[in-house]
Order: C-alpha cells, then structure tokens, then sequence
C-alpha cells in the first residue's frame, strides 16, 4: 500500500495495489494479434490503462491557482496583452472588473484561451497558432510590422 501526503492541504490520496488481472487466450493467433495491437498503439495510454488495472485511483486536489496582484499596472495604457490560457483571462477580469478593452489589441494562444477572450466579451485580434501565425512570437513581430 502506498500513500501520498502534499503539504498545505488537507489532500490525501491513497492507492491499493490490486491483483492483476490475466487475459484469457483462446489460442496463438488470437495471442499474437493482440500483441501487435499493444504494439502499435500510444505507448502513453498502454501505460495509463495499466495504471487504471493495477491500482485504484481517487481525484485529489493537488494545487489551486489563484489570480496575481496586477493593481500596480494600468492596463489602459497597454498596446497589446496576449494570453496563453483562459484562466489569464480570468485573472484579467477578476483585477479589473470594469476593464473596457477599447483601442487594446488581444492575442490568444489556443481555441480555449481564444474561447475565454471572445466569451468575455472582447475583441479577439491576434489568434495563434493559425494559418497566418505558428507562434506568438511571430504573430506580435507581425502586427508590429504591419503598424508601422
């Protein structure tokens, strides 16, 4: 029996060891296309569901993420802010309640960040990775360009 304890919580999680479990073969060929199906598949899932066998799982809390002081910043001033997860978003929104987006360009990386910038209710300027644009990085060096 194995146990894991994460300080600053009251978060516990507890696993057992459960006997495995052996697949019944009905003959050879049966047993050797089974083994090249294990073979081509994703190793990373190969492993979870030997997880999911082996052992019982119960969901824990291990960390909560928590929005940043940002009261120092005037976020009127900005030219342009990107955000790389919706929670960025949230965090936007959480220290500036009454923020009004207007002459500010938004970039988003990725449909849930972009998702999260159109869902409260702002202009989605910069959207990456796109046809246009791979990375951020390229997507601002491009916009910048363009201004100027």
């Amino acid at each position: 029996q194995a146990q894991v304890q994460v300080q600053n919580t009251k978060t516990e999680v507890k696993t057992t060891k459960k006997t495995k479990k052996q697949p019944k073969v009905q003959n050879t060929k049966t047993q050797v296309q089974n083994t090249k199906t294990q073979n081509t598949e994703s190793s990373n899932k190969n492993l979870i569901e030997d997880f999911k066998n082996e052992f019982e799982f119960k969901e824990a809390v291990l960390f909560k993420t928590v929005p940043t002081d940002l009261s120092d910043f005037d976020v009127s001033t900005f030219d342009l802010m990107a955000f790389f997860s919706p929670y960025g978003v949230q965090s936007l929104l959480h220290n500036f309640p009454k923020y009004k987006q207007k002459d500010t360009r938004i970039a988003a990386f990725g449909p849930q960040t972009c998702q999260a910038v159109k869902d409260a209710g702002m202009r989605l300027d910069l959207q990456v990775p796109s046809k246009e644009y791979r990375s951020m990085s390229e997507a601002i060096s491009r916009y910048i360009e363009n201004q100027g």
